[in-house]
């Protein structure tokens, strides 16, 4: 048998094995004696299969860790400015005076600063937290606006979030770009 074939027989099997994976467990559970008659353990090339595994498993690997250190990156950010508010320090109590937003205000706007991060930080709540915090920084920006502070930084901070969004919800970037892969 050609090389080439015994290659486009294992990725078929891949994809099979993939397909078999992503089963619900009660699917697997009935399709197991299914799964041996399909794959049978002697046409697999072991040596393949297995430096396919490992290369996979460190490319999971490492987006994981880019997915939690962007996410982490957002939370010190929001973290951050969510304690002054809710401490309600005195210099950020009177910045915010300065926009017309009274003490007690303020201390809201924290805590729907930090419901927004958990939710943002929750992988099953990620998409409802990346559009309150975009609406959150929307509402920055045209405060900003509206007293002639300059955007820049809470411009910066919401393309940053819509990134970090873009990165962590594949599907984000299928449904705003048309993208199958990024």
């Amino acid at each position: 048998m050609f090389k080439r074939e015994k290659t486009l027989k294992l990725q078929l099997r891949i994809n099979r094995a993939d397909l078999f994976i992503r089963q619900s467990k009660d699917e697997r559970i009935n399709s197991k004696v299914a799964f041996f008659i399909i794959f049978p353990i002697h046409h697999f090339d072991l040596g393949h299969t297995f430096d396919l595994d490992k290369q996979k498993k460190k490319n999971m690997k490492k987006n994981k860790i880019i997915y939690w250190v962007l996410t982490g990156l957002v939370g010190v950010v929001f973290g951050m400015s969510a304690f002054g508010k809710l401490t309600s320090n005195p210099e950020a109590v009177k910045m915010a005076g300065e926009f017309g937003i009274d003490a007690h205000t303020y201390f809201l706007i924290g805590v729907v600063e930090v419901v927004s991060l958990l939710l943002f930080i929750l992988p099953r709540t990620g998409i409802i937290g990346t559009v309150l915090l975009s609406a959150y920084m929307g509402g920055a920006i045209a405060t900003h606006v509206q007293h002639g502070v300059p955007v820049l930084a809470p411009c910066i901070i919401l393309t940053f979030i819509l990134l970090v969004a873009v990165y962590r919800f594949p599907e984000l970037s299928q449904r705003l770009f048309g993208n199958k892969n990024i």
